[in-house]
């Protein structure tokens, strides 16, 4: 039996959204944790897929909250960043804002 793999779509602001890039080697559940915890990452979402048993899982708030994190306050974080850079990109090509 191979252990689930990870795969943490996290938020980069205006550069956009992306799964983050982990060794397989080094991919479990407790480095995901602990790179949450870090604050490394900001995930939107985290999936685990269990090769074996062919199932895929959203553990985001399973994660979240396993990092002692209130999901609220990663949310809030992410959408405080988007809207900053929407109004600064506003601004850049000259709408109002």
């Amino acid at each position: 039996m191979t252990n689930p793999l990870y795969f943490a779509e996290c938020s980069y602001g205006r550069h956009g959204n992306a799964f983050r890039e982990t060794d397989r080697d080094a991919n479990s559940r407790q480095a995901i944790i602990d790179l949450i915890r870090s604050g490394e990452i900001h995930p939107i979402k985290i999936i685990e897929v269990c090769e074996d048993e062919g199932t895929v899982r959203n553990v985001t708030d399973e994660l979240i909250e396993a990092a002692g994190l209130p999901e609220s306050n990663i949310h809030e974080v992410d959408l405080a960043a988007l809207v900053r850079d929407h109004k600064r990109d506003l601004r850049k090509h000259g709408e109002p804002v």
